[in-house]
């Protein structure tokens, strides 16, 4: 069993609230954390989870260092993140934050992890999470420029898991330095080409 504890920051506090709140609601999955309760320390919201070895995004640094390639094994990762996806999506909730360091590992089995942001469709995601953080990075345009989600801005976010995975981390828009230049080049015609090691039938 694992403590999550954080600062002290009170949006930091509402995503915890949020993430406690929605996973108390949506009930168990074999492919995402379980959660015990929540309690608090020293006037802090503590979210008490299962425990998992590492995070998916440390677990892709192994075979980069050795020049690995695990094209079974990233399958079966990406196999029951969407079973979780699928899951969420038939209670009406979307991710809205779904990458490989929101992905822990239990033996092997994923977890899927962070409800922080994960909301109903249409919802309005706080402006803050988008522009402050690397998240916009895995959002479709119209969540950066509406701030509106549905459940097909997780479909996007999955394509962009696809690229992380099979690119041992790799950051699919690493050279985009903002929102803006983001948008301008997805509206300029710039796509990201698929990994050469992404199975036929993927």
């Amino acid at each position: 069993m694992a403590i999550i504890v954080d600062g002290a920051l009170e949006t930091k506090e509402k995503f915890l609230e949020n993430e406690a709140n929605l996973l108390l609601e949506i009930g168990s999955h074999g492919n995402i954390v379980k959660f015990w309760g929540s309690v608090s320390v020293n006037g802090h919201l503590t979210l008490i989870m299962d425990f998992c070895e590492r995070d998916l995004l440390f677990r892709l640094e192994i075979p980069r260092l050795k020049g690995e390639c695990r094209k079974a094994e990233y399958s079966s990762y990406l196999r029951q993140t969407a079973n979780a996806m699928e899951f969420l999506q038939s209670k009406n909730i979307v991710h809205c934050d779904l990458s490989a360091r929101n992905i822990l590992l239990h033996n092997d089995t994923v977890k899927l992890c962070d409800f922080g942001l994960s909301s109903s469709p249409t919802s309005l995601l706080p402006m803050e999470s988008i522009i402050q953080s690397v998240c916009w990075q895995i959002q479709p345009p119209e969540v950066i420029i509406l701030r509106k989600t549905s459940l097909c801005s997780d479909i996007w976010s999955f394509g962009v898991l696809i690229y992380e995975v099979f690119t041992d981390g790799g950051d699919a828009f690493k050279d985009m330095a903002s929102p803006a230049q983001f948008l301008l080049q997805l509206i300029c015609g710039y796509r990201v080409a698929f990994p050469n090691n992404v199975p036929d039938k993927m």
